[in-house]
């Protein structure tokens, strides 16, 4: 069959149809032309809404500058919320108490960025990146720098620091014994932890509207290390540190000194007594960001003394204490303008710690410097320095330090 043979039969067939399928079949051409224009309508500006909002889910994710200036528009702030992955990050922010800093300082090669800043307890933390000439450091690491912080009348205050980390930043916690109730701050920053001569200054002002919400509870447990007793009183729980305070079981019969905790920043003796009730209050790592529903408290260690010789007496005299444990030997004993310097040895070696001296009579005797050092016996050494004015006869020391602890770990979790 040809060609105009298919032609004439397709008009014959043409001829046939009724004139009512013949616009059936326009209209539903025309209908699915009508509908493919509105899905295309549709699809492209949806697709497009949706490729936008992946891309600021993304930077919202890894810019925290842009959450910080999502959270402040009312409009978008709901959105915000929540598709901000980092969900420690994002209680922190409803919590109300992040604070921007956004703050730098330059010393040679070195950079150190001030990024946010918390007033948590008694720690000042702040989250900081290093650059070293120009470029981030890896990771967490901020170098090894130093820093000093003074008030707003650039008085120094007494500070322990501590480094950690969290989400993407390194965070810099500083303790002190006292409450940070100023709102104006001065951050001293060294590049080298070992040269002071060469430094920068970062001020620090702080919202007074923006404080963590301490937790405090009332805990009244006992841990036990070799069958010695402490009695944990009362934690304060903030953002990201807490403080313990505890006291040792004055009916123990031996004294343990130099307690070490997991995650442990600083503590200090709030009362040291002679027998052996000592009050002390240690700030560690661990809040509800971190810990949104409770704290494991962790006692790794400690060392052991006899509570004989908590107490010893020293003759000025002869120079000669009137008794010691059998693993402390005296290698030096003068008095030179009025400083007392004793050296003692700790012959256990690596089963001991440092012993430590401390005054009972603070008014007439005061502690002037301590050194430890390994001697050539490998024997930890202690140096000691006491200015003594005057006094005469027998003087009064306590001792810590001794045996170390051969105890596993203890620990117990306190829910809140």
């Amino acid at each position: 069959m040809n060609n105009n043979e298919n032609f004439k039969k397709w008009i014959q067939e043409v001829d046939e149809l009724d004139a009512r399928d013949i616009n059936q079949i326009i209209e539903k051409t025309v209908r699915s032309s009508q509908k493919k224009r509105r899905n295309h309508l549709i699809f492209y500006p949806l697709s497009a809404f949706v490729s936008i909002f992946v891309i600021f889910a993304i930077l919202l994710n890894v810019s925290d500058e842009l959450y910080v200036l999502a959270k402040s528009n009312s409009i978008i702030a709901p959105i915000a919320q929540l598709i901000r992955f980092d969900k420690s990050l994002e209680s922190a922010f409803n919590d109300d108490f992040y604070q921007s800093i956004d703050k730098s300082v330059t010393v040679g090669d070195m950079t150190l960025e001030v990024k946010y800043a918390v007033r948590d307890i008694y720690n000042l933390v702040f989250f900081v990146k290093s650059k070293e000439k120009g470029k981030y450091l890896e990771g967490n690491n901020v170098g090894e720098f130093g820093i000093d912080l003074y008030d707003s009348r650039m008085n120094k205050i007494e500070i322990a620091s501590g480094r950690s980390s969290f989400e993407k930043f390194a965070m810099v916690d500083i303790s002190a014994l006292t409450s940070f109730e100023d709102n104006n701050y001065t951050l001293r920053y060294y590049p080298n932890y070992y040269e002071r001569t060469k430094y920068g200054d970062i001020t620090i002002q702080l919202d007074p509207k923006k404080s963590v919400k301490i937790l405090e509870k009332i805990i009244d447990k006992e841990m036990f290390m070799e069958g010695q007793k402490v009695i944990l009183d009362k934690i304060e729980i903030g953002a990201f540190q807490s403080r313990l305070h505890y006291h040792l079981d004055p009916t123990n019969m031996k004294y343990l000194s130099e307690i070490r905790f997991e995650g442990e920043k600083s503590a200090f003796i709030l009362e040291d007594k002679i027998d052996g009730e000592d009050m002390i209050l240690m700030s560690f790592d661990g809040g509800y960001v971190k810990n949104p529903h409770s704290i494991e408290v962790v006692m790794k260690d400690c060392s052991i003394l006899d509570k004989d010789f908590m107490i010893v007496n020293f003759d000025l005299n002869t120079m000669k204490f009137e008794r010691l444990p059998e693993f402390v030997e005296v290698v030096d004993a003068h008095i030179k303008n009025d400083i007392l310097s004793l050296t003692l040895d700790n012959k256990l070696n690596f089963d001991g710690t440092n012993i430590r001296l401390m005054s009972v009579d603070n008014e007439n005797i005061s502690f002037h410097s301590t050194m430890f050092e390994f001697n050539y016996s490998g024997y930890l050494r202690s140096i000691f320095e006491f200015e003594i004015g005057k006094s005469t006869g027998l003087v009064q020391f306590k001792m810590t330090g001794g045996r170390k602890s051969c105890a596993v770990p203890v620990s117990i979790d306190i829910n809140y």
